[in-house]
């Protein structure tokens, strides 16, 4: 699986905290299937649950969600585009120890080909966005500059 790496990379580039602290985020893949149809290739699906963990959050949750969200618009973009999904895959709970915990229902395509004798497995990711899909790379909360980050 190559979302939950991708995420991590991306959350510890544009959320401060995890700049400073990246030992603070914690992942989890809590239940997960594979989903494969009958068909000639053995090409399949994953489907998952992941928990991700923010301890110690000093500031405001905006922060962490913003650039999460920026992330899913490109790794996950049926989540924004589809009614269902926004109700149900993503969601989050904050204690009183200050921890973000947040779930995410992901997938991702696996590719599975034969060359010649053996099988090749390969992860194509999402469709890329359109070429007129600015998205900002900064984040401000307040009217305070709390992140910037490369896309």
């Amino acid at each position: 699986m190559q979302k939950p790496q991708q995420l991590r990379a991306a959350l510890n580039r544009s959320v401060p905290l995890l700049q400073q602290n990246p030992e603070r985020l914690t992942m989890s893949i809590a239940a997960g299937t594979v989903v494969a149809t009958s068909a000639p290739s053995l090409s399949f699906e994953y489907r998952y649950r992941l928990e991700l963990t923010i301890a110690d959050v000093q500031q405001e949750i905006e922060a962490a969600i913003v650039p999460l969200l920026a992330w899913l618009r490109d790794n996950q973009p049926e989540m924004m585009g589809n009614a269902d999904k926004r109700r149900s895959d993503f969601t989050f709970a904050t204690d009183a120890a200050g921890a973000l915990s947040i779930g995410l229902q992901l997938s991702e395509r696996v590719l599975v080909t034969q060359q010649q004798s053996a099988l090749q497995v390969t992860f194509p990711g999402e469709p890329t966005p359109p070429a007129n899909d600015e998205a900002p790379l900064q984040l401000w909360v307040h009217g305070a500059l709390v992140s910037e980050w490369q896309r």
